[in-house]
């Protein structure tokens, strides 16, 4: 088992985690305020970041594997970075519903190779005896994080703008995965290896 790669994961995971949870709190009065609806339409984005996670996994297990997994997470963490960004300018600059589920799904086909790639390094380096205690701690880190930000999320969003909030999680996204290509060596030397 490489401790290395498996603590480079680990905050991997907590930082989206981290991000899903702000993300949770906010898009959903996001949503419901911008396209002005209460749960039809915000049920019917969900389906569509479904879809597009479910097709992105079929994508990425198809031709992932000529890449190598950490560089796949980084650049997917700055295109859901972008994407991000792009939804939430976007939906609230032209609040219709099918603008938004196209969003949606691209936003869904591009974040999901970050933890299909996650979940592949997990089983990569660690060996069989230590694979589920591996697993289980990689949860309560992902957990912790999307908890923690929640929290955090809830009492930043009755102060700022939903899209401000949104843009910034995009911004951070994209941040954190350029650093990660430009300089490899803060990403533990680990980026090149499959």
């Amino acid at each position: 088992m490489n401790q290395r790669d498996i603590r480079l994961t680990a905050v991997i995971l907590f930082v989206v985690s981290s991000a899903l949870g702000v993300v949770s709190v906010v898009s959903i009065v996001f949503v419901q305020n911008t396209l002005h609806s209460a749960t039809k339409d915000l049920g019917l984005l969900i389906m569509f970041l479904g879809l597009g996670l479910f097709s992105g996994s079929l994508v990425y297990g198809r031709f992932g594997q000529r890449v190598s997994h950490y560089k796949i997470i980084f650049v997917s963490l700055i295109l859901s970075g972008i994407m991000l960004i792009i939804f939430a300018l976007g939906i609230h600059r032209y609040p219709y519903f099918a603008p938004a589920a196209l969003l949606s799904f691209f936003l869904g086909f591009i974040a999901s190779p970050i933890l299909i790639a996650s979940n592949t390094i997990i089983h990569k380096t660690s060996n069989d005896e230590m694979r589920g205690k591996i697993f289980s701690s990689m949860e309560i880190v992902m957990h912790s994080g999307f908890l923690l930000f929640m929290y955090i999320s809830s009492i930043l969003a009755e102060k700022f703008s939903h899209v401000l909030i949104l843009v910034i999680i995009g911004c951070i996204f994209c941040v954190l995965g350029a650093i990660s290509l430009l300089f490899p060596a803060i990403a533990e030397d680990h980026m090149y290896i499959n």
